[in-house]
């Protein structure tokens, strides 16, 4: 999935996922709260996903608060058994992330194969 939008700016990302402004750090408990409560529908302890966040954030990688929520979300969702559903609204907010440039396109293809059919 691509999001349709070439964004060259200052901030986010291209439409190939190439982030335009390297040395970017993300929020931790931002990218903990945005993925609380607006990816996992309120199903997890919030602070597990600092914990989360925290260890995803000590790879030095840099990314957006939004790409971090994300990866909290995938993170948290890989041990749940039986997965996990995100709901269409979820599925809807990591599109929009996409759309403004705040996330990689990568991750929104991954966010989206971790729902089941």
């Amino acid at each position: 999935m691509t999001c349709g939008i070439v964004r060259m700016s200052t901030t986010g990302y291209d439409q190939q996922g190439v982030e335009q402004l390297p040395g970017r750090t993300a929020d931790v408990v931002e990218a903990a709260t945005l993925a609380a409560d607006e990816l996992l529908g309120g199903t997890f302890d919030e602070i597990t996903l600092v914990r989360i966040a925290a260890g995803l954030n000590e790879m030095r990688v840099s990314q957006s608060t939004y790409d971090l929520a994300i990866c909290i979300a995938l993170d948290a969702l890989k041990g749940v058994s039986p997965p996990h559903r995100q709901d269409a609204l979820a599925k809807m907010t990591v599109r929009e992330w996409c759309r403004e440039g705040k996330v990689a396109p990568a991750l929104v293809r991954a966010f989206d194969k971790q729902s089941l059919p």
